[in-house]
């Protein structure tokens, strides 16, 4: 999903608040995946499991539009096993009784049904974790996910659950602890606050920061003219690539600032803070001073 966020400019809460079913349900709503498991892969255990899940989300006993508008198993699968609602939520309520004081997916004996989702498209593992890995190959960290919950790594699709919001929300850079950022970037609004934490060392000087492309006016000493400095329009990116990916025009940008340099017949001059910082690091530890980094760090 990060990645998709990346390239759309927006941002995983944008996409749940949306999407209460999460990526899935995005996806499904996209036509690039499927969001239900097939009937023939799910027995009365699982319905139950997947209703435990739903009323772990909502605080409640899931009803018909629960199920409709988060559920991962489609609610005439329930009618066809178990018959109509008042009969489900009987059921339901039985199957309660008989679980531990917080039943989770994944205690005790495993579905049957479960390891079977593995090599089915649009099946889910533990009552509802999307696999839809051939569709979400290129999701990165989505994809994971879902190929692990189909292959039964993750058990339970509350489980599941928790582990989307820690992925979107827990997931860090390596760790940098510098001025006080303590990781670094993972994206391209990471990359926008090491810039300016780095201000001392790249000698921009930042008039204007927006939304629309070029991202950054700014500017900087005229080489060979003391004195002298030039605007210059500057796009941030966390890779190089993602410029070309973006489809952004290289003549109307000066200077590409991202974090990671991975595009190196990009036509566009590139300060990578990686190197940078790098370089400050390096400068520091053999104790030299702030001032005699070299300003430019550009690859």
């Amino acid at each position: 999903m990060h990645r998709f966020c990346e390239a759309a400019r927006t941002s995983a809460p944008v996409i749940r608040r949306c999407f209460p079913g999460g990526y899935p349900e995005f996806l499904a709503a996209a036509g690039l995946g499927a969001r239900y498991v097939r009937s023939h892969l799910v027995d009365e255990s699982a319905l139950m499991e997947e209703l435990a899940r739903l009323e772990r989300l909502s605080g409640r006993e899931p009803t018909v539009e629960d199920v409709k508008r988060r559920g991962w198993i489609r609610p005439d699968t329930y009618r066809r096993k178990i018959g109509g609602w008042r009969n489900v939520s009987k059921t339901y309520a039985r199957w309660k009784a008989q679980q531990p004081a917080d039943p989770r997916p994944g205690h005790g004996a495993r579905p049957a049904w479960r390891a079977g989702a593995a090599g089915e498209q649009g099946a889910v593992g533990g009552a509802g974790a999307v696999v839809g890995a051939q569709r979400a190959e290129g999701e990165g960290g989505v994809g994971a996910v879902e190929r692990a919950a189909g292959a039964g790594a993750v058990s339970g699709a509350g489980e599941l659950a928790t582990t989307r919001k820690e992925r979107a929300e827990g997931v860090r850079g390596e760790p940098l602890g510098f001025r006080g950022l303590l990781h670094a970037p993972i994206n391209e609004l990471g990359v926008i606050h090491l810039f300016g934490l780095l201000a001392g060392e790249h000698s921009l000087a930042v008039e204007h920061i927006g939304h629309a492309y070029p991202d950054c006016r700014a500017l900087r000493p005229e080489p060979g003219s003391p004195g002298r400095w030039r605007r210059i329009a500057v796009e941030f990116e966390y890779r190089s690539s993602n410029f070309r990916a973006h489809g952004h025009n290289p003549a109307l940008c000066d200077l590409i600032v991202c974090w990671d340099h991975d595009w190196p017949e990009c036509p566009v001059e590139v300060l990578e803070l990686r190197g940078l910082l790098r370089r400050v690091s390096s400068s520091r530890s053999r104790g030299h001073g702030r001032g005699q980094t070299d300003p430019r760090g550009v690859r």
